[in-house]
Protein backbone atom coordinates (compact mmCIF):
# COMPACT_ATOMS: atom_id res chain seq x y z
CA UNK A 1 0.00 0.00 0.00
CA UNK A 2 1.09 3.54 -0.60
CA UNK A 3 0.56 4.94 2.88
CA UNK A 4 -0.25 4.37 6.51
CA UNK A 5 -3.68 5.99 5.98
CA UNK A 6 -4.49 3.18 3.54
CA UNK A 7 -3.21 0.62 6.02
CA UNK A 8 -5.38 1.94 8.86
CA UNK A 9 -8.57 2.02 6.84
CA UNK A 10 -8.13 -1.32 5.07
CA UNK A 11 -7.08 -3.13 8.25
CA UNK A 12 -10.12 -1.95 10.17
CA UNK A 13 -12.51 -2.65 7.28
CA UNK A 14 -11.10 -6.17 7.11
CA UNK A 15 -11.55 -6.58 10.86
CA UNK A 16 -15.18 -5.45 10.65
CA UNK A 17 -15.87 -7.94 7.86
CA UNK A 18 -14.26 -10.74 9.88
CA UNK A 19 -16.34 -9.83 12.95
CA UNK A 20 -19.45 -10.15 10.79
CA UNK A 21 -18.47 -13.53 9.25
CA UNK A 22 -17.71 -11.96 5.88
CA UNK A 23 -14.54 -12.08 3.82
CA UNK A 24 -11.75 -9.78 4.92
CA UNK A 25 -8.06 -10.28 4.29
CA UNK A 26 -6.74 -13.72 5.15
CA UNK A 27 -4.77 -13.81 8.38
CA UNK A 28 -1.55 -14.75 6.57
CA UNK A 29 -1.64 -11.59 4.44
CA UNK A 30 0.14 -8.53 5.78
CA UNK A 31 -0.37 -4.96 4.63
CA UNK A 32 2.82 -2.96 4.38
CA UNK A 33 2.44 0.83 4.16
CA UNK A 34 5.24 2.32 2.10
CA UNK A 35 5.02 6.08 2.59
CA UNK A 36 4.03 6.96 -0.97
CA UNK A 37 3.64 5.53 -4.44
CA UNK A 38 7.32 5.61 -5.42
CA UNK A 39 8.34 4.06 -2.09
CA UNK A 40 5.80 1.28 -2.65
CA UNK A 41 7.76 0.35 -5.78
CA UNK A 42 10.96 -0.08 -3.77
CA UNK A 43 9.35 -2.07 -0.97
CA UNK A 44 7.51 -4.27 -3.47
CA UNK A 45 10.71 -4.85 -5.41
CA UNK A 46 12.53 -5.86 -2.23
CA UNK A 47 9.76 -8.30 -1.29
CA UNK A 48 9.62 -9.75 -4.81
CA UNK A 49 13.40 -10.17 -4.74
CA UNK A 50 12.98 -12.15 -1.51
CA UNK A 51 10.56 -14.49 -3.35
CA UNK A 52 7.55 -13.28 -1.38
CA UNK A 53 4.11 -13.18 -2.94
CA UNK A 54 3.14 -9.54 -3.46
CA UNK A 55 -0.03 -7.68 -4.31
CA UNK A 56 0.99 -4.06 -4.89
CA UNK A 57 -2.00 -1.73 -4.71
CA UNK A 58 -1.72 1.88 -5.86
CA UNK A 59 -4.12 4.81 -5.87
CA UNK A 60 -5.58 5.47 -9.31
CA UNK A 61 -4.01 8.89 -9.66
CA UNK A 62 -1.00 10.17 -11.59
CA UNK A 63 1.60 9.15 -8.96
CA UNK A 64 0.03 5.71 -8.48
CA UNK A 65 -0.19 5.03 -12.20
CA UNK A 66 3.44 6.05 -12.79
CA UNK A 67 4.62 3.89 -9.88
CA UNK A 68 2.56 0.92 -11.07
CA UNK A 69 4.06 1.16 -14.57
CA UNK A 70 7.56 1.49 -13.14
CA UNK A 71 7.11 -1.64 -11.05
CA UNK A 72 5.66 -3.57 -13.98
CA UNK A 73 8.22 -2.51 -16.59
CA UNK A 74 11.43 -2.14 -14.60
CA UNK A 75 11.17 -4.89 -12.03
CA UNK A 76 8.59 -7.57 -12.71
CA UNK A 77 10.25 -8.51 -15.99
CA UNK A 78 13.36 -9.41 -13.96
CA UNK A 79 11.42 -11.39 -11.34
CA UNK A 80 8.75 -13.09 -13.41
CA UNK A 81 8.98 -16.29 -11.39
CA UNK A 82 7.11 -14.80 -8.41
CA UNK A 83 3.40 -14.59 -7.68
CA UNK A 84 2.95 -10.85 -7.98
CA UNK A 85 -0.04 -8.71 -8.84
CA UNK A 86 0.12 -4.99 -9.44
CA UNK A 87 -3.05 -2.91 -9.71
CA UNK A 88 -4.54 0.45 -9.04
CA UNK A 89 -7.49 0.56 -6.69
CA UNK A 90 -9.72 1.59 -9.62
CA UNK A 91 -8.67 -1.51 -11.58
CA UNK A 92 -9.21 -3.77 -8.58
CA UNK A 93 -12.73 -2.40 -8.03
CA UNK A 94 -13.51 -1.96 -11.74
CA UNK A 95 -13.93 1.81 -11.43
CA UNK A 96 -13.27 4.13 -14.35
CA UNK A 97 -12.34 7.30 -12.48
CA UNK A 98 -9.47 8.28 -10.21
CA UNK A 99 -9.90 6.28 -7.03
CA UNK A 100 -8.08 6.11 -3.70
CA UNK A 101 -8.79 4.54 -0.32
CA UNK A 102 -10.78 7.58 0.78
CA UNK A 103 -13.07 7.13 -2.25
CA UNK A 104 -13.76 3.61 -1.04
CA UNK A 105 -15.59 5.09 1.95
CA UNK A 106 -18.18 7.15 -0.02
CA UNK A 107 -18.15 10.91 -0.21
CA UNK A 108 -20.88 11.44 2.39
CA UNK A 109 -19.23 9.22 5.03
CA UNK A 110 -15.79 10.73 4.46
CA UNK A 111 -17.08 14.31 4.61
CA UNK A 112 -18.90 13.55 7.88
CA UNK A 113 -15.55 12.50 9.32
CA UNK A 114 -13.77 15.55 7.90
CA UNK A 115 -16.36 17.74 9.64
CA UNK A 116 -15.84 15.87 12.93
CA UNK A 117 -12.06 16.37 12.76
CA UNK A 118 -12.35 20.03 11.72
CA UNK A 119 -15.48 20.87 13.73
CA UNK A 120 -14.08 24.22 14.89
CA UNK A 121 -13.47 25.31 11.29
CA UNK A 122 -16.17 23.63 9.20
CA UNK A 123 -19.76 24.57 9.91
CA UNK A 124 -22.82 23.55 7.95
CA UNK A 125 -22.69 21.85 4.60
CA UNK A 126 -19.40 21.20 2.82
CA UNK A 127 -20.01 21.50 -0.90
CA UNK A 128 -17.30 19.54 -2.64
CA UNK A 129 -17.25 20.20 -6.37
CA UNK A 130 -15.36 18.99 -9.39
CA UNK A 131 -13.97 15.63 -10.37
CA UNK A 132 -11.02 13.60 -9.25
CA UNK A 133 -9.92 12.06 -6.00
CA UNK A 134 -12.11 12.94 -3.02
CA UNK A 135 -9.13 14.09 -0.93
CA UNK A 136 -7.98 16.43 -3.69
CA UNK A 137 -11.44 17.97 -3.93
CA UNK A 138 -11.59 18.44 -0.16
CA UNK A 139 -8.12 19.98 -0.22
CA UNK A 140 -9.37 22.48 -2.82
CA UNK A 141 -12.39 23.21 -0.61
CA UNK A 142 -10.06 24.02 2.30
CA UNK A 143 -7.87 26.24 0.09
CA UNK A 144 -10.93 28.15 -1.16
CA UNK A 145 -12.92 28.36 2.08
CA UNK A 146 -10.65 27.78 5.08
CA UNK A 147 -7.31 29.31 4.21
CA UNK A 148 -6.23 29.38 7.86
CA UNK A 149 -5.44 25.65 7.86
CA UNK A 150 -4.33 23.07 5.35
CA UNK A 151 -6.36 19.87 5.00
CA UNK A 152 -4.59 16.86 6.51
CA UNK A 153 -5.98 13.55 5.24
CA UNK A 154 -3.85 11.64 7.79
CA UNK A 155 -5.78 13.23 10.66
CA UNK A 156 -9.06 12.20 9.06
CA UNK A 157 -7.80 8.66 8.37
CA UNK A 158 -6.70 8.32 12.00
CA UNK A 159 -10.12 9.53 13.15
CA UNK A 160 -11.86 7.04 10.84
CA UNK A 161 -9.60 4.24 12.05
CA UNK A 162 -10.55 4.94 15.67
CA UNK A 163 -14.25 4.91 14.76
CA UNK A 164 -13.93 1.69 12.75
CA UNK A 165 -12.25 -0.18 15.60
CA UNK A 166 -15.55 -0.33 17.52
CA UNK A 167 -17.96 0.11 14.60
CA UNK A 168 -20.71 -2.26 13.62
CA UNK A 169 -21.04 -3.15 9.98
CA UNK A 170 -24.27 -1.14 9.88
CA UNK A 171 -22.30 2.01 10.81
CA UNK A 172 -20.48 1.92 7.47
CA UNK A 173 -22.06 2.71 4.11
CA UNK A 174 -23.20 -0.42 2.30
CA UNK A 175 -21.21 0.55 -0.82
CA UNK A 176 -18.04 0.83 1.26
CA UNK A 177 -18.57 -2.60 2.80
CA UNK A 178 -19.23 -4.17 -0.60
CA UNK A 179 -16.22 -2.49 -2.22
CA UNK A 180 -13.95 -3.51 0.66
CA UNK A 181 -15.13 -7.11 0.52
CA UNK A 182 -14.67 -7.18 -3.27
CA UNK A 183 -11.13 -5.86 -2.87
CA UNK A 184 -10.27 -8.38 -0.14
CA UNK A 185 -11.66 -11.29 -2.18
CA UNK A 186 -9.47 -10.22 -5.10
CA UNK A 187 -6.35 -9.88 -2.96
CA UNK A 188 -7.02 -13.22 -1.25
CA UNK A 189 -7.44 -14.93 -4.62
CA UNK A 190 -4.21 -13.44 -6.04
CA UNK A 191 -2.08 -14.44 -3.04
Amino acid sequence: MEGVDDYWILTELSNILHRNKREGLREDIFITPAGGASEAVYISTFMIGQKLDVFALFDADNAGTIAKEKLLKNWLLRYNDTSTSVMTLAEALEKKEDFAIEDLLTEKYYIENVKEVYKKLVHGEMKIIGKGLLCNRIERYFEDNISAVKFNKGSVANHIKKKLINANIEDIPKDSVENAEKLFKLINSKL
